[in-house]
């Protein structure tokens, strides 16, 4: 024997390698018609066992009038087995089901879409792990649907997304994308926070990042029980897609509650455990300074209902002065009714249970019923869930509370920063206001008021010992304005005011306090000033020109003494000019006696007021 055999072959390629690829092919057909058939076989005997149950009959009887059923009907024992069990089940399936036979027009397609969702339906509860269930989902349920890839996202307790099963999709892309934090829009987190089923007609479009192609249609359908939302169903098109009716999203929504079975069988040793921690999460809440309660989730026929109190700590009061016994172990609504209102603390309370999101806020209104009369009070307030527990933890707000929080705003408003410095041990204590004031960082030391001589303008500095010296030496209150220069090259203009914190005997504890930026108040004192110098010499240009009008007026205007007298004929003028000496004007008038033995008489006026008019009255009257 010679190998040429295989030296002859082309780029010397073994012909083993496309044997074991086409044997590895046929293995994996044979694999998928094998859980086809467990699929529809399991169903076949789902049927059987209705067939036992109403003709009260054997199971080998059963099997027999299932084949002379489906004979006559002329149908296969498939669709007629999926028929008797959706008779007989009457669930949400057998509800989509028929609604999708209602509004298919073609009856072809009806029989093919029973045996599909029944099918899948059987493949999902029989699959061993999430991983089976996104592929059975994939190939019985959307694959006809026009989809080509399926994701099922696992939640955590921090609203957190796992991938726990996917199909149709690369398993380096999966691997990409096995964790998403928390925080990370993607259409399956918008499911989970907003508990509601996302359909993006075009990912692309949205800008939404997601697993799998950038481009085409999206489903992301919310997986829940007993009012938990544990994780998300994502169908995946490669196209974009129109809007769909609604008996598609009845059907994907069934799918998500079957796939929500699988969910918690794979969390079900993650949920004994999160139980057994409920003490863990007791200790912590007995260990807080603020009032805790400690919530249990109540379930009405698998729905969630209200919320037991499991446990309150030791800084908890009740509002009505009951007693804690009596609200330990009893129910949440029970208990305070008004946190029931909608946007009351029960619907965020259900939020933080259903989706893991924590809720935290600095001032939220809460009402309660004190002897059947509302009472609001403001508080911060934190709700975080625990595996199936939920602690709340708040914080009235007292009087100190609201006057520290006015005092805030007050220095906010006026720009006021406070201050108080330990004479004995050097430490100083600034307001977050003097950090800004002076351009540091809040995580920089502040500046001792011995070294304020520095931070300056140099035309300030005397001023400044001087108020050191009054306080520091004398013991008395100070006060005094300057100019504050920032290491920045920023000038604020500021007024200080501080006062000695002594004992007794006179001995120097402390000094405190405050900075007041004046900068906007004296820069609008510049601008008035200057606007008011502005004003005072025009007001004198103003004056100068009506004066000089009012002189060049009387000059050349004609003495009204002596009058005109002449021929018999008797002439005189009276001119009145107007009070207000800046709006002398042009008027003028005048008396002739020509050669010719003639009178002239004119009178005229020119338009305006002031200096112009003035000459211009000359020039006409001289003409």
């Amino acid at each position: 024997m010679t190998d040429s055999g295989i030296g002859d072959t082309d780029a010397g390629t073994d012909p083993v390698v496309p044997r074991l690829a086409a044997t590895v092919e046929r293995l994996h057909n044979q694999i998928r018609q094998a859980q086809a058939t467990a699929d529809g076989r399991a169903l076949i005997e789902m049927a059987k066992g209705v067939l036992v149950e109403r003709l009260h009959c054997g199971p080998a009887q059963a099997a027999t009038q299932l084949e002379i059923l489906s004979a006559r009907a002329g149908v296969e024992p498939l669709e007629l087995a999926v028929d008797l069990v959706n008779q007989a089940a009457q669930d949400k399936m057998s509800a989509v089901v028929g609604e999708f036979l209602q509004a298919t027009a073609t009856p072809p397609s009806g029989p093919t879409a029973v045996v599909r969702l029944r099918t899948a339906e059987s493949g999902l509860l029989a699959a061993g792990d999430t991983q089976r269930v996104a592929e059975s989902v994939l190939e019985h349920a959307v694959s006809p649907l026009g989809a080509t890839a399926v994701a099922i996202w696992s939640a955590g307790i921090d609203a957190s997304l796992s991938l726990a099963g996917f199909a149709g999709i690369a398993g380096h892309e999966a691997q990409r994308w096995r964790y998403v934090p928390p925080g990370v829009v993607t259409p399956a987190r918008q499911a989970l926070i907003q508990r509601a089923a996302q359909w993006i007609d075009d990912l692309s479009v949205s800008g939404l990042p997601s697993i799998g192609d950038r481009a085409g249609g999206r489903a992301a359908i919310p997986v829940g029980a007993a009012g938990k939302i544990l994780g998300v169903l994502e169908v995946c098109w490669p196209r974009p897609i129109d809007v769909q009716p609604r008996q598609i999203h009845r059907q994907l929504e069934a799918l998500a509650e079957l796939c929500a079975h699988t969910l918690e069988s794979d969390s079900a040793a993650v949920r004994t455990t999160e139980r057994a921690d409920v003490a863990d999460l007791v200790r912590l809440a007995d260990g807080l300074f603020d009032p805790a309660l400690v919530l249990i989730p109540q379930l009405d026929e698998g729905t969630l209902a209200d919320f037991s109190i499991h446990h309150l700590n030791s800084c908890f009061v009740d509002p009505a002065g009951r007693p804690p016994g009596l609200i330990s172990g009893a129910s949440l609504l029970e208990m305070y009714p008004m946190a029931a209102v909608e946007g009351q603390l029960f619907e965020r309370i259900e939020h933080v249970f259903a989706t893991g999101e924590t809720y935290r806020a600095d001032r939220v209104m809460l009402t309660e019923l004190v002897d059947q009369i509302p009472l609001t009070v403001a508080a911060a307030l934190s709700i975080s869930r625990y595996g199936d527990a939920v602690l709340m933890v708040w914080r009235i707000e007292d009087e100190s509370g609201r006057l520290a929080t006015l005092l805030q705003h007050a220095q906010r408003l006026g720009r006021v920063g406070g201050f108080e410095e330990n004479a004995a041990t050097g430490e100083i204590t600034w307001s977050e206001q003097l950090f800004a004031l002076y351009g540091l960082a809040p995580t920089t030391d502040p500046v001792p008021l011995a070294q304020l001589p520095g931070h300056v303008h140099d035309a300030d500095t005397e001023a400044v010992r001087r108020f050191l010296r009054t306080l520091l030496r004398y013991r008395r209150s100070a006060s005094t304005a300057c100019r504050l220069t920032r290491a920045d090259g920023v000038t604020r203009h500021v007024r200080i005011i501080a006062e000695p914190v002594v004992d007794a005997a006179g001995h120097l504890h402390a000094i405190r306090g405050a900075y007041q930026d004046v900068s906007a108040q004296h820069w609008t004192e510049i601008a008035l000033s200057a606007t008011r110098d502005r004003l005072t010499d025009t007001e004198m240009r103003a004056a100068e020109q009506s004066s000089l009008a009012r002189q060049l007026q009387q000059a050349i205007m004609p003495d009204a003494q002596p009058s005109t007298d002449a021929f018999g004929l008797r002439i005189a003028v009276r001119y009145r000019p107007t009070e207000q000496d800046e709006l002398v004007g042009g008027d003028w008038y005048d008396t002739i006696v020509l050669p010719s033995k003639e009178i002239l008489v004119s009178v005229g006026d020119i338009t305006g007021h002031g200096i112009t008019a003035a000459t211009g009255m000359v020039v006409l009257r001289n003409a």
